[in-house]
């Protein structure tokens, strides 16, 4: 099944998605690696207690929100 949904996603569109499904997204995606989710979970995941990560925190929070998060990997080069 093919579904074009736009960022923020709803809960309900989500629910819909089953795997193999295509889908077409528009709207703003973030893109990020390993080390960047690692960083999310452990300094985002629960409002930051130091100061300067309350913008941050905040700003990511309102992004992410009914948002996507694009898992990009390393490029891994090939010996030819």
């Amino acid at each position: 099944m093919l579904h074009k949904l736009s960022v923020p996603i709803s809960e309900e569109a989500i629910t819909e998605l089953r795997v193999g499904d295509q889908v077409y997204l528009s709207g703003v995606i973030v893109t990020a690696r390993d080390a960047a989710h690692k960083l999310m979970i452990e300094k985002f995941i629960r409002p930051p207690q130091v100061m300067e990560l309350t913008d941050l925190y905040a700003r990511l929070k309102e992004l992410l929100a009914g948002g996507v998060v694009y898992h990009c990997g390393p490029v891994v080069s090939q010996d030819d």
